[in-house]
């Protein structure tokens, strides 16, 4: 089974996360769960389709379908144009993706194969089972983690957000940093798919490592704030 891991270590806790942490009294443990939760977020955010709405998701795969599959009503299609299965079409679309597996071109009708209608809606199906195993095991890792944290103002993802991925949050496993001067945090998505390109980006976990950085110091900027000024 294949893992896309996000590691964060002490060459990525910047100076002044850890400035800021230990100005609000939090240690360098708990600044690093703090930003492997929000990473987590971030990294769901950047799933294929960037929206994470169920709708869009759906449009998403069927018009990629639509663009190089002709649905049909009835029997099963005939010849070597034919797409029997649920796999055969699946292998169809992910082989006519454009460079870096994203979205599928429009097809000319003739370059376009056939399939029944039936099965069409099936691997919609399917894709959209594994669109929230992506998403969701990023969430459970992102939960998994965050219940090492200490103090008020623990940050969450929270059970609205994705909400069609939520079943699949068992997907996702982490390792707590140990509390020291250099805590490391291991998040792990154990779907089979999530190494794909076409699902994420190998530079997206590394932008959404970057964003949850920024957040985490945002929030202890604000906070700082917040004590400074009900300071007498």
């Amino acid at each position: 089974m294949s893992r896309v891991t996000a590691t964060i270590d002490k060459a990525k806790l910047e100076r002044s996360i850890k400035r800021y942490a230990a100005k609000v009294g939090e240690s360098n443990a708990q600044a690093v769960i703090r930003w492997s939760v929000q990473t987590c977020l971030e990294v769901a955010k950047y799933n294929q389709p960037f929206n994470g709405k169920a709708s869009v998701h759906r449009n998403t795969i069927r018009k990629d379908i639509n663009n190089c599959v002709v649905s049909i009503k009835g029997r099963t299609p005939r010849g070597q144009s034919a797409l029997r299965t649920t796999q055969e079409i699946i292998d169809w679309v992910d082989l006519n993706r454009i460079k870096r597996g994203r979205r599928v071109p429009k097809l000319p009708i003739q370059q376009r194969k056939k399939a029944t209608e039936s099965m069409v809606n099936k691997v919609v199906r399917i894709k959209m089972e594994r669109a929230g195993m992506a998403r969701g095991a990023w969430i459970g890792a992102g939960n998994e983690i965050g219940r090492h944290q200490r103090g008020s103002n623990r940050i969450s993802i929270g059970v609205n957000r994705y909400k069609f991925a939520q079943k699949h949050t068992g997907l996702g496993r982490a390792r707590r940093p140990i509390p020291g001067f250099n805590p490391i945090a291991v998040m792990k998505n154990l779907a089979r798919h999530s190494s794909s390109e076409y699902v994420l980006r190998k530079d997206h976990i590394y932008l959404a490592i970057a964003d949850g950085r920024k957040k985490c110091l945002n929030y202890y900027r604000k906070t700082l704030a917040a004590i400074n000024r009900s300071k007498p």
